[in-house]
């Protein structure tokens, strides 16, 4: 009797369900509406998707530029805390190549925003970068791009850009120079050390940074 029982339960388990039960089911649960939501939902998120990619490409004052930076902050909650000062000087880069972009357009209804939008990040990058204590490539890199689009932005507007960064690559590059000064450099390598002492006294505080770190790679 037991053997028996035992026989029959494991014949059930080989029991597949009817095609045509399983459609009903199915539709009974989801609705007979259901099909007609997925091109919906699928266009949804496709024009979802064209936002984002659109935000990307906006500047200060235009209409998805919110969105833009929602998405470069949120990107900051998932990085290391050495990771950290890469991403706010990444950001800062971005908002001084705007500032350029629209200095060059000569827009002049968005310039104060873009400038607004370059101290902001410009101070949350230099307190990051303020924890680094030795500089990578992609800080260098970074701070290039950020000098290159300030002096063209600086050019087009005819007056200095001031931001909190400034301060920052100052304490950098004072530490960098104190560092190398009492180390055995090479005839080259005294150049370099040179012009970013020249640098350094004119105020152009990333230049002589950017200087000073360039010593390390020359042999």
């Amino acid at each position: 009797m037991e053997k028996d029982l035992i026989f029959k339960l494991k014949g059930l388990s080989r029991i597949k369900p009817e095609k045509r039960w399983v459609k009903r089911t199915k539709r009974e649960i989801l609705g007979p509406q259901f099909p007609i939501f997925q091109p919906i939902l699928i266009g949804s998120l496709l024009l979802l998707i064209g936002v984002f990619v659109f935000a990307q490409k906006s500047l200060p004052g235009e209409k998805l530029y919110a969105i833009k930076k929602i998405t470069e902050r949120a990107k900051t909650f998932f990085v290391s805390s050495q990771e950290k000062p890469k991403v706010d000087l990444e950001i800062a880069a971005k908002r001084m190549e705007e500032l350029r972009q629209i200095a060059e357009k000569n827009d002049v209804k968005k310039l104060p925003v873009a400038i607004k939008e370059v101290k902001e990040v410009s101070a949350v990058a230099a307190k990051s970068l303020k924890q680094v204590k030795k500089p990578d490539k992609e800080i260098v890199q970074k701070t290039k791009e950020i000098l290159e689009n300030k002096t063209l932005a600086q050019k087009t507007l005819g007056t200095e850009i001031e931001t909190p960064l400034d301060e920052t690559y100052k304490v950098l590059a004072e530490n960098l120079i104190k560092e190398v000064e009492n180390s055995s450099l090479t005839e080259n390598q005294k150049e370099v050390l040179k012009k970013a002492k020249e640098f350094f006294e004119k105020g152009d505080f990333a230049s002589a940074f950017l200087k000073v770190v360039e010593i390390s790679q020359i042999r």
